[in-house]
């Protein structure tokens, strides 16, 4: 990633993306978890696969990965098929269960996107698929967006305290994403501590000893 002087005195993003990298983010903090083989992980948003496959390799844990996008979906299948602990699902994880227009732009994929190649995306209600899980020792949230509408829907149900480590980006896609932001922090406070924080690229929320 080229050093662009202008937008680093200018742009707080630009600055955060760059310490992300050279703090080396993707490779020391994404997978620097106590995870075990009998671990469930909830990989949401898996592209590729990528997290997933990651995942597998270093701790060999159980994963769900959930990807509405089924070209994406598929290839996540075939680069995981090699880990018989990875399922990949060929649906989204939501505030409720329907089908939804995304807009096709690789890893920014998303059902806020607009003037972009669309697909219909199966989405399933989030509560109903975690409500039968006891302990989520990881879940990882990359969704373009639907974040302010799953974690909050959780959080009404019950369910954070069931959830170890959650590993999340936020976006700023709307001029009220930022007040969301702040709500949804407010929230997660009260069940899990922050152990580290790249504004609006990564953040990890570990559930606190007491919740």
């Amino acid at each position: 990633m080229g050093f662009n002087l202008i937008r680093f005195l200018t742009n707080p993003q630009y600055r955060t993306v760059r310490r992300w990298y050279r703090d080396g983010g993707d490779q020391q903090l994404r997978y620097n978890y106590d995870l075990k083989a009998s671990d469930l992980v909830f990989d949401v948003g898996a592209y590729e696969g990528q997290f997933a496959e990651e995942i597998a390799k270093r701790f060999g844990s159980k994963v769900e990965a959930f990807e509405p996008v089924a070209v994406y979906a598929e290839i996540a299948r075939k680069r995981t098929a090699a880990f018989p602990s990875v399922r990949v699902h060929s649906f989204g994880l939501a505030r409720a269960s329907g089908q939804s227009s995304i807009s096709i732009d690789g890893l920014a994929s998303s059902r806020s996107g607009k003037d972009l190649k669309t697909v219909i995306g199966e989405f399933k209600d989030v509560v109903e698929v975690c409500r039968d899980s006891n302990e989520i020792a990881l879940m990882k949230i990359n969704i373009e967006g639907d974040e302010y509408e799953v974690l909050p829907a959780l959080m009404d149900a019950g369910l954070m305290t069931r959830i170890r480590e959650l590993q999340v980006q936020f976006h700023l896609f709307k001029p009220g994403d930022k007040g969301r932001y702040h709500v949804i922090k407010e929230r997660l406070e009260k069940t899990h501590d922050l152990t580290w924080r790249y504004p609006f690229i990564w953040e990890n929320w570990r559930l606190k000893a007491a919740a």
